[in-house]
């Protein structure tokens, strides 16, 4: 009995051994990217509107100068939910191509509830719907994008960001912009 009991006890050592020296060494970043964390990101954008009817001259405008400011939830190093927020610092006239109709917008705000997937280390996809809110009239959207981001200093990123923006029986619109975020971690898990 007691040669079966010391057979048993090693072998349990042994597989136990041999399950922990197959487990992937993790680096401290790896584990840090992976935790629950809060992403705060300002941009500077550009955003591009077919429609716009108003006229400078002889020259229409397209691009207007905008802000933007994201927050992120990242749940794991793939997936996050955020709220994206822009001002258009600008006031323009629209067009309607149906009906050739025209409406003004003034410094309209876009809020937006995204979906994000980070496919590569560098590259997130998002997805998400929202409203743009102006003093005549607002839209519904619904939002596309990516972004590239490379870490500039421990928890901080510079990206370049592209969306479009799809505001329902109104117009649409493309934004291009660099963004900064900072990246803040809670709850860091022990070692």
């Amino acid at each position: 009995m007691k040669q079966f009991l010391s057979s048993v006890i090693v072998m349990t050592f042994l597989c136990s051994s041999a399950a922990f020296a197959q487990e992937k060494h993790v680096s401290k970043e790896e584990k840090e990217s992976n935790q629950p964390h809060h992403r705060i990101t300002l941009l500077m954008e550009n955003s591009h509107i077919p429609q716009i009817s108003e006229d400078i001259g002889s020259a229409r405008r397209f691009v207007v100068p905008a802000w933007g400011l994201d927050y992120d939830f990242w749940l794991n190093a793939k997936w996050a939910i955020g709220l994206h927020s822009d001002l258009i610092l600008q006031q323009y006239e629209i067009e309607r191509e149906e009906d050739s109709t025209t409406f003004s917008r003034t410094n309209p705000i876009t809020s937006t509830l995204v979906g994000i997937y980070k496919p590569t280390r560098h590259l997130a996809l998002l997805a998400g719907v929202g409203r743009e809110f102006e003093k005549e009239q607002d839209f519904n959207l619904v939002e596309f994008g990516a972004e590239y981001g490379v870490e500039i200093l421990k928890n901080c990123e510079l990206s370049l960001n592209i969306k479009y923006e799809d505001k329902f029986n109104a117009y649409n619109s493309w934004m291009f912009g660099v963004g900064f975020s900072k990246l803040f971690y809670s709850g860091r898990k022990k070692d």
